[in-house]
């Protein structure tokens, strides 16, 4: 980015003041539905002209990592509520087993459960190429390429696309149109602003189709002090609220505004942590006989011999863990059937950490980002706003997306252009891509 962007970004006042706000309340339950309508979407446009395309609306998706759905309630959140007020709520959304940002994040642009994707944890080891995959170390294409993003998806039908700082956006060969290296230090701001102006193209190029736009809190500072600190939680959650109101301002002083389609939504939720929640592993197995590939909330050892005397320890070993060897794990994570699934995990109940050995709470577990699914005990928000929706009946999966009706009343569940005046806006369905 050149200095005159991030002095114009920099430079912006704030949002929309004291407008009211809008939020969405999910049960903790996300799964990226939402997305895979676009999927459909991308490939019926594309046997559109160059001039037809223009006169669709773009799709912008926005991430704010870690959103706990009861922060809605908890602290003031105008500018969030303003959104909601004028979009539509999402009832329910499934989060894929283990709610880690990288996971989740790569299931919203894919519409795939980890074990497809192959993005499992944010710690991973690979049998076959024996390489270790960590979130600092994240950049080799073999660790993304079992599944297409969105953004790879759109370009190959003829669109432009963009994401910024969205795991899995900078990696070698699969990448957007235009997308920046990971750097936290990136400001809402400027991430926002350049997406806006690659939305709005220019002379030299049409505007983007799709954007994918990622911003770290609250879930840094959630990690840091922990989902339960008022005092920390206030403040950033107002820097939350304050970002979206500058996208709606953006929007709007762009001329976006009622042009696009518009989701705000998160990867997991959050639950307090305790030192007095904690589950040494050393108290069960000597660390001799495994190798461990992931830590806390949920597990990922490699047995150094015997499986099976590894496995009868681990599953005795404290009443709030619960053992599965892969072949075990329930059908419902859908965490079973990839080769970087290792021989056994182990899963702690909400609240507790598994550690090695020790008194004290790593630093960033304060927090347990995990829930499974099926537990309805987090919540966090997604939001949509659209243009010109219209209710229309679900079309008939194709493309290898399975539909399955489930018994909500109304949702957000996915949005994306059909012709220059219609945008087409379905009812709550889960769809699943394998």
């Amino acid at each position: 980015m050149s200095e005159n962007e991030k002095s114009l970004w920099e430079s912006y006042s704030s949002p929309l003041g004291d407008r009211k706000v809008s939020v969405c309340r999910t049960i903790n339950r996300m799964f990226p539905r939402m997305l895979l309508g676009f999927l459909w979407g991308v490939s019926a446009l594309a046997a559109k002209n160059d001039s037809a395309q223009h006169s669709q609306p773009p799709l912008l998706l926005v991430s704010f990592d870690g959103f706990r759905a009861d922060y809605l309630q908890r602290f003031p959140m105008p500018n969030l509520k303003l959104l909601y007020s004028q979009g539509v709520l999402v009832d329910q959304l499934t989060n894929v087993f283990i709610t880690k940002t990288f996971p989740n994040h790569y299931s919203l642009v894919t519409g795939l459960y980890a074990e497809s994707h192959g993005i499992l944890a944010s710690s991973m080891y690979d049998p076959i190429s024996h390489k270790h995959f960590s979130i600092r170390n994240d950049s080799d294409p073999m660790w993304w390429s079992a599944a297409q993003p969105l953004w790879l998806t759109a370009l190959d039908s003829g669109y432009k696309t963009a994401a910024v700082m969205w795991p899995g956006s900078d990696v070698t060969n699969r990448t957007p149109t235009h997308y920046f290296p990971y750097n936290s230090d990136m400001t809402f701001q400027q991430r926002l602003g350049n997406v806006t102006n690659w939305i709005l193209g220019d002379e030299k190029e049409p505007g983007v189709m799709f954007a994918a736009l990622y911003w770290e809190e609250p879930d840094r500072s959630g990690h840091l002090f922990g989902p339960e600190n008022t005092t920390a939680m206030t403040k950033v959650l107002k820097e939350v609220d304050d970002n979206i109101g500058l996208l709606m301002y953006e929007l709007k002083r762009t001329g976006l505004w009622g042009h696009i389609n518009l989701i705000v939504t998160s990867d997991h939720g959050m639950a307090q942590c305790s030192a007095d929640r904690l589950i040494r592993l050393d108290d069960c197995l000597h660390p001799d006989n495994y190798t461990l590939v992931d830590l806390t909330p949920v597990a990922a050892l490699i047995p150094k011999e015997d499986t099976e005397s590894v496995f009868s320890l681990l599953s005795k070993c404290h009443p709030h863990m619960t053992a599965y060897t892969k072949k075990s794990i329930p059908d419902r994570l859908h965490y079973r059937n990839h080769v970087r699934v290792q021989p056994i995990i182990l899963i702690a109940d909400e609240g507790w950490t598994i550690v090695k050995r020790g008194n004290k709470l790593p630093r960033l577990d304060m927090i347990d980002d995990r829930m499974t699914p099926l537990d309805p005990v987090e919540e966090f928000m997604s939001v949509c706003q659209q243009r010109e929706t219209s209710a229309l009946s679900p079309r008939p999966a194709s493309h290898g997306v399975r539909v399955v009706e489930k018994g909500c009343s109304k949702s957000c569940a996915f949005i994306w252009p059909v012709t220059s005046q219609e945008v087409r806006s379905y009812p709550v369905s889960w769809l699943c891509r394998k």
